[in-house]
């Protein structure tokens, strides 16, 4: 039994990893269109709040750095009063957001088969 908590366990572990040393961060104010203004806010688990106060005074965001406990988000916002919200650019080698929720194991990867083939298993044991 504490084997399979341990690997129910294992993905939520593997969510909150730092990205590696080398990578290059995509998401900064270049992203956001010529002729904008940009901010970056502080986020975290714990809330958007200063990216929020941000949103309410027209920004709209660009784009999120990477982390799962705390992050930062670039915000555009058009230099002009009443234009429409700035649609900002997707960076090169940034994947376009999707709709849905996030994932914490990688494409394929399958813990549910995994816990299930072991709960078979841990029952053929039993008399």
């Amino acid at each position: 039994m504490i084997v399979v908590a341990l690997l129910a366990l294992a993905g939520v572990a593997r969510a909150d990893l730092p990205p590696p040393p080398d990578i290059v961060e995509a998401c900064t104010v270049a992203v956001c269109p010529a002729g904008t203004t940009s901010q970056t806010c502080a986020a975290s688990f714990e809330g958007r709040g200063d990216c929020e106060a941000l949103e309410a005074k027209g920004y709209v965001r660009a784009c999120k750095s990477a982390g799962a406990s705390a992050w930062t988000e670039v915000m555009c916002a058009s230099t002009a009063g009443n234009e429409p919200p700035v649609t900002p650019a997707t960076p090169k080698g940034v994947p376009a957001p999707t709709a849905g929720g996030c994932a914490t194991a990688p494409a394929g990867s399958s813990g549910a088969a995994l816990l299930l083939a072991l709960g078979v298993l841990a029952a053929r044991r039993r008399p």
